[in-house]
């Protein structure tokens, strides 16, 4: 983050602070339609604070009491900020959609820029650990300091955390002076030769706009490659841990791949390319993998490919190489994630959207995560969660894997028998009792 509140941040809560007009000062709460306008404060500010608390701000307050906290559901929460007095403000939440146009519309202003217009990054990226404002509220709430997910890693699985940080130095390095004449087209398939030969399951390119990358943040770059390494499903029938291992051994191989496609774009076809992954990253993965082609956006929260499900984790280069980019790949997810419940009623948190509840964002569905359902259970329990994952079909449903069809059925048999909504540990104890 910049450490100075985004524009389109600001403008957003202005228009909402603007809304609750001083008749309704003792509630302070403006409905309409969808859009509902809450404030908890002493009275209502006609702005936000300039500064914006940065990760490493919010990690040294976990905390952090706030005086002001403001918030918009359109249905689903889609933003909320904190703050008091004197201090930085803390963002808990920013999802960028339609709704912005509607709270223009009601404030009877110019509508808002669409997404993709401004110079810089649009994109609020939630943090890690104790650098998310949401989850140290989550903690507080629970008289924790720390987060007790990391204390039940096994030393292998904390090593395979530890593999982006490591690469983080080599995320850039020197160009070579003698630039690749080859057409773009004969690039792209250079890089998804050389992908496949580093390993990675799914590639997908698209021009680079400002809605992918981190709010406030800049890449002097016009292309992101999307890398995709698949996690093995089997895992789901090892328990938390057996996750939680695929999942970072997946991460870990997207940073080597990123930081190796990165370092080949450089030195062997002389163009400027940064590697993205857990050891560094400005760029907003879901958006960003949707227009190149990886998947479509699911229930769960998260992109839905037709051989692989949502089972993967990405990692990403972004370049100055000229290349042609893909489009976004529909198949009916969301029209079926409107019939099917199955990762609603499998999350121990509620955290799931109902169906009919969804924002829009450029014609897409987008069904919104309560995180602060879900943290009590993804990050305050020492287990691995990935429940909503684990349960989606579309790991067998599209490509007709037989094999993961079959663990599919075990794994919701054992699920089945733990009861609806259990926990990973309870999934393991019914697994045991068979």
């Amino acid at each position: 983050m910049s450490g100075v509140t985004p524009d389109t941040v600001r403008r957003a809560a202005e228009l909402a602070l603007a809304l609750l007009s001083p008749a309704s000062a003792s509630d302070k709460t403006f409905e309409a339609g969808d859009t509902c306008i809450r404030l908890q404060g002493p009275d209502i500010p006609a702005t936000v604070p300039m500064d914006l608390a940065t990760p490493d701000d919010v990690a040294t307050s976990v905390d952090f009491q706030a005086q002001y906290t403001l918030t918009i559901d359109a249905p689903r929460r889609v933003l909320e900020l904190t703050w008091s007095a004197g201090e930085a403000l803390r963002i808990l939440c920013f999802s960028r959609g339609d709704w912005e146009q509607e709270l223009a519309i009601l404030s009877d202003v110019p509508a808002i820029s669409p997404p993709g217009d401004a110079i810089t990054g649009t994109s609020w990226m939630r943090m890690q650990g104790t650098r998310d404002a949401l989850l140290n509220r989550v903690l507080t709430d629970n008289d924790l300091s720390e987060v007790p997910l990391s204390n039940m890693r096994t030393p292998e699985t904390h090593a395979l955390t530890q593999r982006p940080r490591e690469l983080a130095p080599e995320r850039d390095g020197p160009v070579s002076s003698e630039a690749s004449q080859k057409s773009a087209a004969d690039h792209v398939q250079l890089i998804r030769a050389k992908a496949t030969a580093l390993g990675v399951t799914k590639t997908g390119i698209i021009d680079l706009r400002p809605e992918f990358i981190q709010i406030g943040k800049q890449l002097d770059h016009k292309w992101v490659i999307g890398l995709v390494n698949a996690e093995p499903y089997a895992n789901v029938l090892g328990g938390a841990a057996a996750v939680e291992w695929g999942a970072h051994d997946a991460y870990r191989q997207c940073a080597e791949s990123a930081t190796s496609l990165a370092r080949y774009i450089r030195e062997e076809l002389g163009y400027s390319a940064l590697a993205h992954h857990n050891g560094g990253c400005e760029v907003q993965a879901l958006p960003a993998l949707y227009h190149a082609g990886i998947g479509e956006l699911g229930r769960h929260g998260s992109l839905i490919n037709p051989d692989i499900g949502a089972f993967w984790r990405p990692g990403f280069v972004t370049t100055n190489l000229p290349l042609e980019g893909g489009a976004p790949l529909e198949f009916g997810v969301q029209d079926y994630c409107l019939k099917c419940r199955l990762c609603e009623t499998a999350c121990p948190g509620d955290a799931i959207s109902p169906a009919a509840d969804f924002i829009v964002t450029g014609g897409i569905k987008r069904w919104l995560i309560d995180n602060e359902k879900c943290f009590p259970y993804s990050r305050l329990k020492e287990e691995y969660c990935h429940i909503c994952v684990d349960v989606c079909p579309y790991i067998h449903k599209e490509n007709g894997d037989a094999q993961a069809k079959r663990i599919f059925k075990e794994y919701l048999g054992l699920r089945k028998a733990a009861g609806a909504g259990a926990a990973k540990s309870g999934v393991a104890a019914a697994s045991a009792n068979q």
